[in-house]
Order: structure tokens, then C-alpha cells, then sequence
């Protein structure tokens, strides 16, 4: 595959996720400029070791990102490798999408469940794996950083488990200068920007200020979920694409719709 030459895509990616997914990019013949518009700060372990209780006697625990599996103290990632090997059939552990799978796999862990490409928060609760009969009274465990998406623990909630959410990292807007980087963008030609969360689009927003909004909505948006897609257009963006997931291999596939879409613009 090979992706418009002149395609470039401003990645918004905390910096580790990013680095690697803009490389890939510019393999295939196109451009990429990283600003991550999200940092990601762990809480100690000694902050974690609180949430080893829950997780030795959880009957379900479901990771919700990438940045989870890479935050979890290494205390907590050792209990979920004992929970696998020692109850092998009364422990589920589910992630919330392939990355996350690929993640906690490459960690020697097995998942037991990931929800379908698309509205992927939705599709899990749709799972029997949650139906309310089997899920009530049962403790289920979320790991996810500090101030995600409230519908998973309160629909599993109303359904009569007992959640304990496991906050590991908290998620932060950088300290960086958004004027001088929107002039940059603008010299270079950038063309498409990647948001993949409601936080990382927000943030960018705040950073190149109100001068620079309508700049942005101008340009093409690429989003990995319909959810954001709705938030987005409601903020003023107009040209949106939807890759199947926050894959790396999704955003590609996704990007290398833009031929058509940057010959249109270029008219």
C-alpha cells in the first residue's frame, strides 16, 4: 500500500504511540507531523497496590487502552498472569480493542474477550458476557486512567455488579506553544489531522486558541469511532472520516481514502 504523496497528517497521539505511528506513515510516501496533544502520566506503584485485592478475587477485568496496559504496575500485572494461570475458567479478562489485545498478549496475557471494530464500548455491553443474570453481584474490575468514559461501569452498575474502577494514570493537556505550531502546520500544508480520543481533539482546540479554530475545521479530521465523529462535527468540523478502530493498520487503511478526498479539496 502506498498513501497519498501529498497527504499530510498531523498526529495528535501521546508521543510513544504517535512516534511509531507516524513512522509508518511517512514509510508509505506520506507526510507526518506529531504534536501530541495528551500526555501520560502513571501513578506510582505504590499508588496501584491498593486495587491487587480487587483483582485477586474480580470474576471479570476489562482494560480499556493501550496506555492501561503499558501504566499497570508491574505488582498488578504479575496478580492478572497468576488469575489466568490458577483460574483459568473463572476469570475473564477483556480489553476494549485490538491494540489493547495485542498490548496485554505480547505481555504473555490471554484476553477472553474484545468487542467487534466500531462502537466498541456499545458492542461490549451488548455481549452476553454482560447480561445482566450473569453479571449481577459479580465484581468486575476497570482499569483505565483517571476521568474516562462513565458508560461501561455505570450501565454494569444498573445491571447489579459491583465495579471498582482501577485508576492508574491520569491524562494531561503539554505545556507547549500552539500559535508557533499552527504557523508551522500551515507553512507545511498540513491536511489531515488524526484525533483518536474526545480528550486529544479538546486539547488541541485549547492549545492553538480561537485564531486557530477555523483553520483546523477546515482541514479534513480523521476520527476511530462514530462517537467522535458526532462530538467533532457538533465542535464545527465538517470534513470527517472514520477508521474502523484506533489500530495503527485502521488509521492507514483510513488515510488512504484521502486521494480522492485531497484532489477534491485541491479543486
Amino acid at each position: 500500500m502506498k498513501l497519498p504523496p501529498d497527504l499530510h497528517v498531523l498526529v495528535t497521539r501521546p508521543e510513544s504511540f504517535g512516534t511509531l505511528l507516524c513512522d509508518k506513515i511517512r514509510a508509505l510516501g506520506a507526510v507526518a507531523t506529531l504534536f501530541p496533544t495528551l500526555e501520560i502520566h502513571p501513578f506510582p506503584d505504590k499508588a496501584q497496590i491498593q486495587y491487587k485485592e480487587a483483582l485477586e478475587t474480580a470474576r471479570y477485568c476489562l482494560v480499556v487502552s493501550p496506555n492501561a496496559v503499558f501504566c499497570l504496575a508491574p505488582s498488578l500485572m504479575e496478580c492478572l498472569a497468576s488469575r489466568q494461570h490458577n483460574d483459568l475458567n473463572s476469570f475473564h479478562l477483556i480489553s476494549m480493542g485490538e491494540s489493547t489485545t495485542r498490548a496485554l498478549e505480547k505481555r504473555g496475557l490471554r484476553v477472553t474477550h474484545t468487542p467487534p471494530l466500531g462502537t466498541v464500548s456499545e458492542s461490549l455491553l451488548d455481549s452476553p458476557l454482560f447480561d445482566k443474570k450473569r453479571i449481577e453481584n459479580t465484581k468486575v474490575v476497570i482499569i483505565t486512567g483517571k476521568g474516562g468514559r462513565t458508560l461501561i461501569p455505570e450501565t454494569l452498575e444498573a445491571r447489579g455488579a459491583k465495579v471498582i474502577l482501577c485508576v492508574i494514570y491520569d491524562r494531561q493537556c503539554p505545556r507547549v506553544e500552539g500559535q508557533e505550531a499552527l504557523d508551522a502546520w500551515k507553512k507545511a500544508k498540513v491536511n489531515v489531522v488524526l484525533a483518536t480520543s474526545q480528550n486529544s481533539l479538546d486539547n488541541l482546540l485549547q492549545l492553538i486558541g480561537s485564531d486557530g479554530k477555523s483553520w483546523l475545521y477546515n482541514q479534513s479530521l480523521l476520527v476511530v469511532s462514530s462517537r467522535l465523529a458526532e462530538y467533532a462535527k457538533a465542535l464545527g468540523f465538517s470534513n470527517i472520516v472514520i477508521a474502523k478502530s484506533a489500530s495503527d493498520g485502521s488509521i492507514i487503511e483510513a488515510l488512504a481514502m484521502f486521494q480522492g478526498v485531497l484532489q477534491t479539496q485541491a479543486e
